[in-house]
């Protein structure tokens, strides 16, 4: 491995402004090539992942100093293995400072030129302090494992540098988000990103490729080294085996966070990775270029404008719904145009809908869920259905896959999601809904039976079922030997599951006139009498979800 203060490879950045500078810039490439790579103990090649390198003159000159003492060996190990020296080159036209008599003067082109080391700032999980842990300090760092302090603290300038006026000594936290893994930058001090101002402690998501940034005069580049589809998978391997050895929660989601050209973004995500797909289109799933927070973006195609009525349809009904517990919050909708219209000239034309990621019901591990919360989610989940079937409309597609869950303090939120088959009436005759194994038996093929907002009482309660009792996933109760099965199997349990069994068993009754109402079931004993729906009730009805909150964050309900 490098040692503080060796060779490293040169950066686009240390080409110089003037031919001098150039000159220099291509003797130093053609000595760094016979550089030996960095390693792991194990042997695998391992590159940087991100690379800060300074882009103006008073950054140059901040990064020689911190340098020089690396190469002296008089920069503590911990700090200097960040420091990547590849040459040095001449500086001109810049003010100097007499360090006994404190005057200054300017140099000229005439006058020798000051050489400085060149380089840059390396983070890679080769260095010593990032193999061992998620708590990467240079200079003074926060020396905490979890939440926003998973961090580098890289010190841009040595403290106390004698001759480089106007500089002190920067800090700035380079670290990963806790839930996404996307990759952030916290400010010590005043900090410019991407022309943005962060005041000390608020934090930047980088969410491209290359970011510029400015602390106190100096001008970086942050770029990310990890560009190939093979790069991004060792390097989530990698990522992985660092923070497990660390006994560190991993982030909950299958990407890396790390931004990379082509990426998708919106306001509200950065995305390109697909984690499913169905009839309507795909899903994808990425991060929030302001909090870092996962988002998932659901991507809907318009074949023509004959299908936009359709799309219009899902959207207006999330919008209406926006606020209500126990339905889907839509965050942010945009096409592909990166506009609102859906009638376009030219197909076809993609549409997402951007929400928060949840957990659908059937990937969560129940065995570790308490029936007490599993009854404030029943609860929850019927509020939703209260908004939807007050307002003389039917959802028409609930399933495990369409029923969410998500973190939040000590009692987790469950929504319904997917607005595909929504209809805005109280009773019709469609049957294109869900799959026929969630449907109520008053809904037969290739007939025209009238139904109503039973039929999302009935689909609820099976969801349920399938989800909280395993046992009966090879029953389907569009079978009467089948239905009687599956209620026989909820009633032999003596515990707080058996008042919630009732309760699906009543909505699930084969005459869809005997299934209670959403409103009837929110009364049920077995909601009625647990105490945490009784504290959940006692609570103002908004939208309880704070992209804040990580609390609850344990892994119970983060998808693989």
């Amino acid at each position: 491995m490098t040692q503080p203060g060796g060779s490293c490879p040169p950066t686009e950045a240390d080409s110089a402004i003037d031919d001098t500078q150039r000159l220099m810039a291509k003797m130093e490439t053609a000595r760094a090539k016979a550089v030996a790579p960095q390693y792991f103990d194990s042997g695998s090649t391992v590159q940087d992942i991100v690379m800060i390198i300074p882009t103006n003159t008073e950054a140059r000159r901040a990064f020689h100093t911190v340098a020089q003492s690396a190469k002296r060996g008089d920069l503590d190990p911990l700090h200097a293995q960040y420091v990547c020296i590849t040459g040095d080159r001449p500086i001109i036209g810049y003010e100097t400072r007499d360090v006994e008599s404190g005057e200054t003067e300017d140099e000229t082109p005439s006058s020798p030129p000051t050489m400085i080391l060149t380089g840059h700032y390396r983070v890679n999980f080769a260095l010593p302090a990032v193999r061992t842990g998620p708590t990467w300090v240079i200079g003074r760092g926060s020396g905490q494992k979890f939440g926003p302090t998973r961090n580098v603290d890289m010190i841009l300038v040595a403290p106390g540098a004698i001759g480089f006026p106007g500089l002190a000594a920067a800090h700035l936290f380079l670290g990963m988000h806790a839930e996404s893994g996307a990759w952030k930058i916290t400010a010590g001090a005043k900090i410019e990103v991407d022309d943005e101002v962060y005041k000390p402690g608020e934090s930047a998501i980088l969410r491209q490729p290359k970011t510029s940034i400015e602390v106190l005069g100096m001008q970086y580049s942050v770029r990310f080294e990890i560009d190939s589809p093979q790069s991004e998978l060792d390097y989530i391997q990698q990522r992985d085996e660092m923070l497990r050895g660390a006994g560190i929660p991993l982030p909950h989601t299958a990407i890396s966070g790390i931004p990379m050209r082509g990426d998708n973004i919106l306001d509200s995500i950065v995305f390109r990775q697909g984690i499913g797909s169905g009839t309507f289109g795909s899903v994808w799933e990425g991060f929030d270029p302001k909090t870092g927070q996962l988002r998932v973006a659901k991507r809907i195609i318009l074949k023509s404008a004959q299908e936009a009525p359709l799309v219009e349809r899902e959207i207006k009904a999330l919008e209406r719904f926006n606020e209500h517990v126990g339905i889907i919050q839509l965050i942010e909708w945009r096409t592909s145009l990166n506009g609102k219209n859906l009638v376009v000239p030219h197909y076809p034309l993609a549409v997402d809908l951007i929400h928060k990621k949840g957990a659908a019901f059937h990937q969560a591990d129940w065995n570790v869920i308490l029936w007490e919360i599993r009854r404030v989610l029943c609860y929850q989940l019927l509020l939703g259905l209260k908004a939807i079937h007050g307002a003389g409309c039917m959802h028409r597609d609930i399933t495990p896959m369409n029923l969410l869950v998500f973190p939040h303090g000590n009692i987790p939120q469950a929504t319904l999601c997917d607005f595909g088959k929504f209809c805005s009436t109280a009773t019709d005759v469609d049957t294109k809904l869900a799959a026929w194994q969630f449907l109520p038996p008053e809904l037969q093929k290739d007939q025209k039976n009238l139904y109503d907002q039973k039929l999302d009482i009935w689909m609820l309660a099976l969801s349920l079922t399938y989800t909280w009792w395993p046992q009966t996933k090879h029953l389907r109760p569009r079978s009467k030997t089948d239905h009687k099965n599956m209620r026989d199997i909820r009633s032999q349990d003596k515990g707080q599951d058996r008042l919630l069994g009732e309760l699906l068993a009543d909505m699930m009754s084969w005459d869809p006139s005997k299934r209670p109402t959403a409103v009837e079931a929110l009364k049920h004993k077995s909601l009625r009498e647990c105490p945490a729906v009784s504290q959940e009730a006692a609570q103002p009805l908004k939208r309880p979800y704070d992209d804040n909150d990580t609390s609850w964050h344990d892994g119970r309900f983060a998808q693989p």
